[in-house]
This record gives C-alpha cells, structure tokens and sequence, in this order.
C-alpha cells in the first residue's frame, strides 16, 4: 500500500486524467485501501472526476462494490453512498430497510447528509411509518452535528432540519426546544438566531428578550446577516435594551451591506419615516426597491405605499396597485387587506388582482378559490377592464369556478379583443378552430 503522499498523489492524477492512473488507483484500492475504494465508487458514480471529463463509465453496479467494501471498514460517506442506491433502487433493487441501516452507520459517525435523509424518511413516512419524535431525534443531531456552515448544500438541509424543529418547539415540543438549545450551544448562527426569535416573539419558547438579545449577539459576531437585523429592530423597539433609533440604523446598515433583504427594508423604513437619519423620500425607495428585488414583501407593501402617495416619486395608482398585488401574493397580510378594501371600493384594476389572488397556490395570499376568483374578475370586466376579461374568458372556457361555456367565454375574449389584447383573439381563433363555437353562436 502506497504512502499517503503518494497516494495523494496518485488521486491527484486521477483527478486530472493522467493515463495509467485510474488503473494504478484500482490497484490501490484491491489492497483493501478504504479512502482509495470510497474514491473509486465516486468516479464509476459520477461518471467523471472534477477536472478530467470521464474517463470511466458511468457504472452503478461498479460503483456500489466499491462503496460496499469502503462502508463495511467504517466509512461513513461510503455507507451514506450505500444507503442512497438502496433508498432511490439505482443499481440495486430499492430497499428501505437496508437503506435505514446504511443511514445509520453513517449517522453514527455524525455524518450530516445520512442525519437529513433519516429525519427526512421519518417526517414524510419515505419508506418507513411516520415517526415525529424519531424525525425529531435525527434533525436533532444534525443540529447539533453540523458546522459546516458554508456549504450550500448542507446549509440548505441544515435549514430545512432546524425550520422542523422550530415548528415542534413552536407548538409545545419541549425536546425540540432542547435540541435548538444544543445546536446553539455547538455555535451554529442560525440555531442561535432561530433560539433568539423564539425567545422574542414568546412562540416556543417563554418571552425573554434579555435571552433573545443574547443570542442575537452571539449568531451576529459570527457575521450573520439575519441576526444583525434582528439587534437592529430590538434597539428600534427598545425590546431588552433603551431605544435607540441610530443604534438600530448601523444594525440595519451592517445587514443591508451583506444582502439580507429584511435589513434593506428596515433601513428604508428608517429613512421613510426619519428615525436615526434625516427624512430622505429618495433614499427610501432606494432600499425598498433593493429589498423587493429580493422578494422581501413588506418592501414590495411599501413601495405601493410611496407610489399611492407620491414621495419620492410621481403619484402613479396603476404602479402602486402593482407593488401592493406583488406583496398581497407574497402573503403580506396588510398588502391583502389594502387591495381587498380598494376593490370593495370600486376600482377595475384593484378588482382584477384581488381576484388572481384566489387563483394562485393555496399558500399565496388567499385560500384558492376559483369561483371567488370569477367573482372579481366579473366585477372588472364589467367595468371594461381588458384584463379581466381575458380572464373571465378563460375561466369560461376551462370550467374553473363557474360552468364551462364555450359562447360565454367567446363573448369576453371578443370584448378583450376589442381592446387590442392578442391572446384574446388567439384564444377565440383557438375556439373556432376546434369547433367549439361558431360565429353563429
């Protein structure tokens, strides 16, 4: 078996595609070498390795054996390998419970990925019966476990871990208060942050906004955006410490700078209302506009807010109604209320919007509800708003939340067409051409 500076080196030239060097690594790895096996399985999984194209085939059954031999001496990225083509049936035939038990022995070892996918299995009953508290015990550990912050990958399952967690904790789980408690503790920032905002808000955690602040401080020291807003909005709300509106303007500032849209927000709103900064109309739409190319939808609220009023820029009703449907979709509740009270009020356009609200996802502003949908749409249609015709039409001629008619559906793509809407008379062209309506109709 080779020293390990010659093996490194003879990855190296794997890696790079230099001839022989695939063949000299197999010879390695028949020596029982494990990290050499584990790295053979990769390059028959993957097809390639990172810098050379491939240079072997992509080959799962390969793969698997040499996975197989590295995990049965301890690898645990080698035993998660293993568990992945028995969960998904890719080179061997799909088994769930070999799969569990190759999870575990890589969970066992603290290895993150294996740690996800077990608290993910039993959450969604993925080949197992669904088990909260068995969800709950593996996001735990990976709480606890993973520190590797900077990889997006397991950022993004770290995040959907601790967001489940957060949930149980929020409805009364203790344990899972516990498990936060833990990977705060182990210093993950956004365990730290999370544990702060539950503190604060009182959900899951008893309200304490000295302990709140604490934990603030510590996820910000390690430079996390989020938690660098949150102490900006405690010293603007005085919650733990005495309001202090510049204090809570350099916390907004120091967030905005590293792109967290929630911050760019706050600091407009600063700049809106002129707390710890001069009044400045322009400097404000500079940040609700930032903040709401982010998707941050209390921007998006306030943006229509500044065009309905005319600061910082011409008073524009259509542009307003725009920003206040983009943020009612995002679900801000004060978004949906202004657009719900404009269109009661009367108004075409804010009719029309208000009733694509109810056509959207189920979790987008309103409950999806087709025939409400059609109820609004028929309020601004009436009013000859071109839009909303188009889309009663459509309505008519899918059968979603009225009745299909074909002639009714043709009767308000013709409106819309009159208007000069193209899709209105493809629409009706499409009716024609299929038979579904004449022009006798």
């Amino acid at each position: 078996m080779p020293k390990n500076n010659d093996k490194e080196k003879l990855l190296e030239a794997t890696e790079k595609g230099e001839a022989d060097a695939l063949k000299q690594l197999r010879r390695v790895a028949e020596t029982g070498d494990p990290e050499t096996q584990l790295r053979l399985g990769h390059a028959y999984c993957f097809r390639h390795w990172r810098q050379c194209g491939p240079i072997v085939d992509h080959d799962h059954e390969e793969a698997i054996q040499w996975f197989r031999l590295a995990a049965e001496q301890g690898i645990a990225n080698a035993q998660f390998q293993l568990g992945q083509f028995y969960h998904y049936g890719e080179g061997v035939e799909r088994d769930y419970t070999e799969a569990i038990k190759w999870y575990r022995l890589a969970a066992d070892q603290g290895y993150a990925s294996a740690l996800y996918k077990l608290g993910r299995m039993f959450e969604l009953g993925d080949g197992v019966a669904r088990n909260h508290d068995e969800a709950l015990q593996w996001y735990g550990m990976l709480a606890v476990h993973d520190t590797d912050y900077d990889d997006e990958g397991r950022d993004f399952q770290f995040k959907l871990g601790m967001e489940w967690i957060r949930k149980a904790a929020e409805n009364g789980c203790r344990i899972s208060l516990d498990w936060l408690h833990a990977a705060a503790e182990a210093g993950h920032p956004k365990a730290r942050h999370i544990l702060g905002i539950m503190y604060k808000s009182g959900r899951g955690a008893a309200r304490n906004h000295s302990e709140a602040l604490k934990w603030f401080r510590l996820a910000a020291d390690q430079k996390l955006p989020q938690a660098q807003n949150s102490i900006g909005e405690m010293y603007e709300a005085g919650l733990g410490v005495t309001q202090d509106y510049d204090e809570a303007v350099k916390w907004f500032r120091l967030a905005a700078k590293h792109n967290d849209p929630e911050a760019m927000c706050n600091l407009g709103r600063m700049y809106a209302n002129g707390f710890g900064v001069c009044q400045d109309d322009k400097e404000a739409l500079k940040w609700f506009f930032r903040a709401a190319d982010k998707g941050n939808a209390a921007a998006k609220r306030n943006l229509g807010m500044m065009f309905t009023q005319g600061r910082g820029v011409e008073n524009d009703h259509n542009e307003a109604l725009e920003w206040y449907f983009q943020a009612a979709y995002n679900r801000d509740d004060e978004a949906i209320t202004w657009l719900r009270d404009t269109a009661e009020q009367g108004d075409a356009k804010a009719q029309f919007l208000y009733g694509r609200l109810f056509e959207g996802p189920s979790d987008k502003g309103v409950s999806m509800n087709f025939a409400e949908a059609v109820r609004w749409y028929k309020k601004a249609a009436d009013q000859g708003l071109a839009e909303a015709q188009l889309d009663l039409g459509i309505m008519y001629a899918s059968g979603r939340g009225v009745a299909r008619n074909y002639a009714e559906a043709a009767n308000w793509y013709r409106l819309a067409a009159g208007q000069g809407i193209e899709e209105a008379q493809s629409r009706l062209g499409e009716l024609l051409d299929k038979g579904l309506f004449s022009d006798q109709d």
